[in-house]
C-alpha cells in the first residue's frame, strides 16, 4: 500500500474557516484506494486513518510506502530514514514493515498523487460541504 495526506480546501463553519486534509490509501496492485478526510495531521489521525483503510481492505499489507510526512518520518540525511517513534509502535503491531520514498522523486509515488490531483479537481470543486461529516459520507 502506498499513503499520502493531500491539503484540501477550507470548510466554512459559519464564518470560520476549518483546514481540510484527505489520507489517501492506495492498494499497489489493484489501485482500490481509501480517502480518510479530517481537520488535523496530527499522529493520531493518521492512525485512524490507517486502521479504517485496513478494516476497508479487509486486511494489512506486509509493506507501507509512505511520502515522509512527519507524521512518519521524522529525519532523513542520504539514505537513511528514522521514522516517528509512533508510527513504527502503530505498525509494528500489524507486522508491516514502513517504507519512504526518496526526496523529489514523484514517480515513486504516481498512483496516490494521482487521487489527491483528481479529488482536488474532480470531486471537491463540484460539491459545497457544510461539516467533515457531509465529506465523509
Amino acid at each position: 500500500m502506498q499513503i499520502d495526506c493531500g491539503h484540501l480546501p477550507s470548510i466554512d463553519y459559519e464564518g470560520i474557516a476549518r483546514k481540510l486534509y484527505m489520507l489517501v490509501v492506495i492498494k499497489s496492485h489493484s489501485r482500490r484506494f481509501f480517502l480518510y478526510f479530517s481537520h488535523s495531521q496530527k499522529q493520531e489521525y493518521l492512525h485512524m486513518g490507517l486502521l479504517q483503510a485496513f478494516t476497508h481492505f479487509g486486511g494489512t499489507p506486509p509493506t507501507l510506502l509512505g511520502d515522509n510526512m512527519l507524521t512518519e518520518v521524522t529525519e532523513l540525511v542520504g539514505g537513511v530514514i528514522r521514522f516517528n517513534e509512533s508510527f513504527l509502535d502503530f505498525l509494528r503491531s500489524f507486522n508491516i514493515t514502513p517504507k519512504a520514498c526518496n526526496v523529489r522523486a514523484p514517480q515513486e509515488k504516481g498512483k496516490v498523487e494521482s487521487v489527491i490531483k483528481y479529488v482536488r479537481q474532480n470531486f471537491i470543486p463540484l460539491r459545497t460541504f457544510q461539516n467533515l461529516h457531509e465529506i465523509k459520507e
